[in-house]
């Protein structure tokens, strides 16, 4: 359960996020949540959670005061709350209390977004962390936003004196300075543009963000219409405050790191640009839609509260994840080899299968059940003879999948394998499809990493059992996962191990 991950920090004092709004029908409808609309289905629950309102929201309580106040079962309580809290709802009651009218703002931010755990964990992360507003010239508009962020205590520095951890915030008339490509080769750079009809709102440039050439490339691609004026909008000022906060502290989406957004002085209009880098231009352009399409979401996945994403439904489903087929027989237990089912377990079978969240030995991109192992038997004493087999992690046990194709076998290797040695080939694969369900386009890059890390494995299993072997990379992937019976699927394999 969650509340006894290590991995989650679950609130010792359970209270709900302000602002919530809860609507009864069969059970709860909850507005204002940070992941949006969601409900509690049941009558049953319904009517816990509308015991648990009143403790959740005005009264500092642990868990086993929560069970007590309300005469409810703790195995139900629990389980309420384990829901409100993966949806953002709960925060730790003693972190709430202590806040500033300014904190109390932060709190939404910090659940919404979820880079951190507490508002002690934003002080730590951010105790350090500076603001230089620097302009092209002299800049009425960037003495309001000093004045601006000085009055909630975001401490500033000049250029000078900025180190590596702080923020930049430069304001310009034009599409570039100089200067700033030298700030950004050592600090985080957050450039504004604006002319009295147009404000452009970054993008961010540094090391680990946008880059000159591909930022100059977007604007020469996406130029403005109708003439400049010098002079900004007063709107713009408190615009650019936020988005700054917002960097600072790292709330929301990071949208700027590789896009500047355009905003009219009405304010009526705005256009998100994308910036691309150089392997998206040119004839290198499929290059870079592939990198952009595949690009890890790591707003969605690594925060300090991205543990919890694993707890979907969907997602807890796929750690248990089954490759196995009605059709196959399965080897009698008296056949196998306890050291060939001992190394296939080692590869990807299971530490713990018990709990929310099974561990497995080697481990895999989001702790899905996407390992599948293979075998080519060639030895016609070995299981039950020459045959294509499959282990099954969840029962650990080989299914036979077929007969052995010798002639099939052949094609696919592109001429006679060698028979020397046990006779068994390893037949390591990644179903990218099971991992498609969680990680859409970025499952190719996951299936590529958990083999290498496979590999890995098999090879320190090999050093302690002293297992000789062969690692085959040329064959045809199609036609040997053809043999397998994988024809719709997709499935990858990047290598075979021949046992020697």
């Amino acid at each position: 359960m969650m509340f006894n991950d290590p991995m989650v920090r679950f609130p010792e004092y359970p209270f709900l996020l302000p602002g919530l709004k809860f609507i009864r029908n069969n059970g709860f409808t909850i507005y204002g949540s940070p992941g949006g609309v969601f409900k509690i289905n049941g009558s049953a629950a319904g009517d816990l959670l509308q015991k648990l309102y009143p403790l959740l929201s005005s009264q500092k309580n642990t868990l086993e005061q929560l069970v007590a106040k309300s005469g409810l079962e703790g195995v139900r309580v629990l389980r309420v709350l384990e829901i409100l809290f993966a949806k953002g709802c709960l925060i730790n009651y003693v972190d709430y209390e202590a806040l500033n009218r300014l904190e109390k703002y932060f709190v939404k931010n910090m659940s919404k977004n979820k880079n951190y755990n507490s508002i002690e964990d934003l002080r730590l992360l951010t105790a350090n962390k500076r603001v230089c507003v620097r302009a092209a010239g002299e800049s009425p508009l960037a003495e309001e936003i000093r004045g601006r962020l000085a009055a909630i205590g975001i401490p500033l520095v000049e250029r000078e004196e900025a180190g590596s951890g702080d923020l930049v915030v430069y304001l310009t008339e034009n599409d570039w300075e100089e200067e700033i490509e030298e700030i950004a080769k050592s600090r985080d750079v957050l450039l504004f543009s604006h002319s009295r009809q147009h404000l452009q709102i970054g993008p961010m440039l540094g090391r680990k963000a946008a880059r000159k050439e591909g930022y100059l490339s977007a604007k020469s691609a996406h130029p403005l219409a109708g003439a400049r004026e010098a002079g900004y909008d007063k709107a713009f000022g408190r615009i650019i405050f936020l988005h700054t906060l917002k960097e600072y502290f790292k709330f929301g989406e990071r949208l700027l790191l590789k896009n500047y957004i355009e905003v009219d002085a009405r304010l009526s209009e705005s256009n998100v640009v994308p910036i691309r880098g150089v392997h998206y231009l040119g004839e290198d352009s499929l290059i870079g839609e592939y990198e952009d399409r595949v690009g890890f979401p790591a707003t969605k996945y690594l925060n300090k509260t991205s543990h919890l994403a694993h707890y979907k439904a969907s997602n807890a489903k796929l750690t248990i994840g089954d490759g196995r087929s009605f059709l196959w027989k399965k080897t009698d237990s008296a056949k196998l080899d306890p050291k060939l089912t001992e190394l296939a377990n080692y590869l990807v079978g299971y530490k713990k299968k018990d709990g929310p969240m099974p561990k497995k030995m080697c481990p895999t991109g989001g702790n899905i059940n996407s390992n599948l192992l293979y075998l080519i038997n060639r030895n016609p004493d070995y299981l039950e003879g020459e045959g294509l087999y499959f282990y099954s992690n969840l029962d650990g046990s080989f299914y036979m999948i077929n007969r052995l194709d010798r002639d099939g076998l052949q094609e696919a290797f592109g001429g006679e394998i060698g028979s020397g040695g046990s006779g068994l080939l390893l037949v390591p694969a990644s179903d990218v499809d099971m991992i498609g369900s969680k990680y859409n386009d970025f499952s190719f890059k996951v299936a590529n990493l958990n083999l290498g890390v496979l590999l890995s494995q098999f090879v320190s299993a090999a050093r302690v059992q002293d297992i000789g072997y062969n690692v085959v990379t040329r064959f045809d992937e199609r036609k040997l996962l053809e043999l397998f019976g994988v024809k719709t699927t997709k499935e990858l394999i990047n290598y075979v191990i021949e046992v020697v």
